[in-house]
């Protein structure tokens, strides 16, 4: 395979790797894929139309919340302003962020079934390769993973909904809990990688990743975590982040001789034995009963056999076959990081305990998940106390990273470097694999997040850098930033009122506060600070969430779950012409096998749609049934459903359901539904709108 950088940067030189795209194809990647490509994984492309469906979804919802806390009236004036200003832009085609080239490029690199498109693992870059290459990749990772015969999914969501249900009856969760974590469908976990850049040694390796979204156990995995958590939290070895460790390390007494080193979990979360883990863990809560018992109804049993429930299989899809490894996790649940902190305190503890016998325990241990700093008074001892932790399970395995010549360690995004004054200093600390690839300013996005990412990236830098060190950090954003074209002058504006002007509490008395009905909409340039300026004067906070990236459209090496895979608002239609608009928690393609399965056995009564089909002669076309909206939320999937039934309604469409969309009350929307029949020339068209 051929290595080519496609991108280099020609001004910063920190750090080492400075390639937006590394290209491992034999191909030629011309010019205009490599324009496109180093915008960075982090760019968003402008939407083409204006999400009227969305927006409207959104406003119906904050609407409601004025009228739940008595502001009829308000939420009445809220619905018909925005109407009349979304009235003005359903023919609106708005401007591309992207040039004629770029916009082809895109569009062959989604097309391309044969190159693959992957995001560093860390990093914002693009890593490119055959897809043959990327296979042989991941198969490298997955080498013990045996093929299933079947899909386990169905199996283990009914294990689930049985337990789940029982713990219901039995009153150790309430109804709020139950419907959080009981799967009435679920996916498969989905397996992907992303490219580890800063290993050039080693042939840039995949690291893989488990999508658990979605799956039998994410609701519960959840739940547990948010249980299970604090006792863990307890623990003095665990590092909550880098600040917390430089605000602990800044009190201790650093000899000028001793030795600082970091020791590194080999493939933690594959390697950690779940039987054993499960344990330690039920363990652990119990010397903790008194508090656990403060958070749930469950007993310690019950939480066992929930561990269990979630981290006894194993399996995930990939390339169309069901995988299994035996005695192992689901790597991309919440749960495993919980379960695998667990175990590490186990091992800790018991290493700790061995090293005060044999005299070579460390002066100080810390821990952020695999990754920990440790200081001893001589090599000899860092050794040794390496050689005790690998002693403990065979299963995890450490290896040990020593201070350089100069004093100096990274740990997590720090640099630690003992000053020989009895302290130590602090500096960000960055992988060879970054790329400084940062938000272009043409990205579609609220200019205010750029700015908060900037300002995060300076927070960052008061807090972890020594004074020393501070200001060359500040220099060194401002020419990353404006690398990537932002105003060099207004950064360093910022960055000088950040550093004179100490941190403001915010003012929880203004007019938009927590409990003000919150309005989320995609950033759309013009528009949409004219609706954030409507929605605050009628008391309604606006958040603007980003639309897709090009990640979102060119990492294409997930694995792909079949059309109507995921909840939300659908579609079908009967060969009269006749419409039924539904939403389900389930699986669309779910929920419409149910429908064809009543109209088979003669249910007619399930739903307006079998009501139909009783007399109807002519079919429903049920391969052909469609999502209109992806949507996992309750409340947004009955607004949603009730708006598309409006609509239809408004387009002339025969509309089967028997609520005929009750759920909204009002007439505002009406002439803008019946507008959007003439934009987009009838209801299916416009599914994602």
């Amino acid at each position: 395979m051929a290595y080519t950088q496609v991108h280099k940067s020609n001004q910063i030189t920190e750090p080492l790797v400075k390639s937006a795209v590394l290209n491992l194809t034999d191909r030629e990647i011309t010019e205009d894929k490599s324009a496109l490509l180093e915008l960075g994984p982090k760019f968003v492309p402008a939407i083409e139309k204006v999400p009227i469906m969305e927006i409207v979804t959104s406003a119906e919802i904050a609407a409601s919340e004025l009228e739940r806390i008595d502001k009829p009236v308000e939420a009445e004036r809220l619905r018909h302003e925005l109407s009349n200003m979304l009235l003005k832009h359903v023919n609106t085609k708005l401007p591309s962020n992207l040039s004629r080239d770029q916009k082809q490029a895109l569009k062959e690199l989604k097309n391309d079934e044969n190159l693959k498109v992957v995001e560093f693992d860390k990093g914002t870059g693009f890593f490119l390769l055959e897809k043959a290459d990327m296979i042989a990749k991941i198969n490298e990772q997955i080498g013990e993973a045996r093929i299933l015969n079947k899909d386990p999914t169905k199996t283990l969501v009914t294990k689930f909904q049985q337990h789940i249900s029982k713990l219901r009856k039995s009153n150790k969760i309430d109804d709020k809990t139950f419907y959080q974590i009981y799967p009435s469908d679920a996916v498969p976990p989905r397996l992907y990688g992303c490219i580890k850049a800063h290993k050039p040694e080693k042939d840039y390796p995949m690291r893989t990743i488990v999508s658990t979204i979605g799956t039998a156990f994410y609701g519960t995995s959840k739940y547990l975590v948010d249980m299970i958590q604090p006792t863990l939290d307890m623990n003095p070895i665990r590092v909550k982040n880098s600040i917390s460790f430089i605000d602990e390390a800044k009190t201790w007494i650093i000899d000028p001789d001793e030795v600082q080193v970091s020791y590194d979990v080999v493939a933690l979360y594959p390697s950690v034995p779940i039987k054993k883990a499960i344990v330690s863990m039920v363990d652990i809560l119990n010397s903790d009963f008194e508090n656990v018992r403060e958070r749930t109804k469950l007993e310690i049993e019950d939480i066992r056999q929930l561990l269990t429930l979630c981290l006894i299989k194993f399996y995930f899809f990939w390339e169309g076959e069901y995988y299994d490894i035996p005695d192992a996790g689901p790597i991309g649940l919440s749960l495993m990081v919980v379960i695998a902190e667990c175990f590490l305190q186990v091992i800790e503890k018991q290493a700790i305990d061995a090293a005060l016998m044999q005299g070579c325990c460390p002066k100080s241990f810390r821990r952020y998940v695999d990754d920990s700093h440790a200081r001893f008074n001589l090599d000899e001892e860092a050794e040794s106390f390496k050689t005790i932790l690998n002693q403990q399970d065979e299963s995890i395995q450490y290896t040990i990273e020593t201070q350089n010549a100069s004093s100096q360690l990274s740990f997590l995004d720090i640099t630690v470097m003992n000053n020989g004054a009895g302290r130590y200093d602090f500096k960000v600390f960055r992988k060879n694999a970054i790329t400084n690839v940062m938000l272009k300013p043409s990205s579609s996005v609220n200019p205010d997040l750029v700015k908060g990412i900037f300002k995060g990236f300076v927070t960052r830098a008061i807090r972890i850098c020594s004074t020393e060190f501070l200001q060359s950090e500040i220099d060194f954003l401002i020419s990353v930033f404006a690398e990537n074209g932002h105003d060099a002058d207004n950064l360093k504006s910022i960055a000088t009122t950040m550093l004179t002007t100490p941190t403001q509490v915010p003012d929880t008395e203004d007019s938009e506060t927590p409990s003000a009905p919150v309005l989320r909409l995609p950033w759309i340039p013009r528009i949409g600070p004219r609706i954030r300026k409507t929605m605050r004067k009628h008391g309604v906070k606006t958040v603007f969430t980003s639309a897709q990236s090009l990640s979102d459209m060119l990492c294409n090496n997930k694995s792909e779950l079949p059309r109507n895979s995921h909840p939300g608002v659908y579609l079908l239609r009967c060969q009269c012409q006749a419409f039924y608009i539904g939403e389900t928690k389930k699986r669309v393609h779910t929920r419409i096998e149910e429908h064809e399965m009543n109209v088979f056995k003669g249910n007619w009564k399930c739903s307006g749609a079998t009501e139909h089909a009783k007399n109807c002669p002519q079919k429903f076309e049920w391969k052909e049934a469609s999502t209109l909206s992806m949507e996992p939320n309750y409340r947004r999937r009955k607004v949603r459903e009730s708006l598309e039934i409006r609509r239809a309604q408004r387009s002339n469409h025969s509309v089967l359901n028997r609520d005929q969309g009750s759920m909204i009350r009002t007439d505002a929307w009406d002439v803008l539904m019946g507008r959007m029949k003439n934009n987009y020339g009838g209801l299916t068209s416009d599914i994602n709108n």
